[in-house]
């Protein structure tokens, strides 16, 4: 503004929060919702600043965040094989969907699987009767977040064929997003890269 520049359109600075934990007040809802509700007009292209030493990046990872619960059969600690437990189970199911095939992009690396929390039992002296673990998938395109979420249904399923004793009890995806990717050599990207 002080050296007298007039950009051709609208330049809309968000500084947003809940970006991470994917909320419901972060850019996302800037993006789907709030320039509308405000009469904005939606944008044409969205610029999201990332620590990135100053790198154009124009691709962009899909999430997916999914919380499973496996049910699993009480019983004595001390006769564990009188029960059916869940922990183990959630051990068995988690090893499944660690080896659901990674996939690699020329510009953002391959896809992760992070198995971000997981509880159960209720006691030591306890065959833990259930347990509930969160996965964050980050998947490279062209594939988008139906085929992930199917990648990870599949996985389940085969491991349900393979031991009729796993009881999956919840599948809850929570997150869903698809990767983004902007050719290289479009007008704004390259402008963007003369500028910096």
């Amino acid at each position: 503004k002080r050296k007298g520049f007039a950009p051709k359109g609208n330049l809309i600075v968000s500084a947003t929060n809940d970006d991470e934990t994917a909320g419901k007040m972060g850019l996302k809802y800037v993006i789907e919702k709030g320039l509308r509700e405000i009469g904005w007009p939606m944008p044409d292209f969205h610029l999201l600043l990332e620590s990135s030493d100053w790198n154009v990046n124009v691709a962009y990872k899909g999430r997916l965040w999914v919380r499973i619960g496996v049910r699993g059969t009480p019983a004595h600690g001390g006769t564990p094989e009188k029960g059916v437990n869940a922990i183990l189970k959630m051990t068995e199911l988690i090893d499944a969907i660690l080896d659901i095939p990674r996939r690699t992009h020329p510009l953002i690396g391959a896809d992760s699987i992070n198995v971000g929390t997981i509880v159960g039992g209720e006691k030591t002296n306890m065959v833990p009767a259930y347990c509930e673990t969160t996965f964050d998938y980050r998947f490279v395109p062209p594939r988008n977040s139906e085929d992930a979420l199917n990648e990870i249904r599949n996985a389940i399923e085969a491991k349900r064929r393979s031991d009729p004793k796993l009881d999956v009890a919840k599948f809850e995806v929570f997150e869903q997003r698809d990767p983004l990717e902007v050719a290289p050599d479009a007008p704004e990207i390259l402008l963007l890269r003369e500028c910096i």
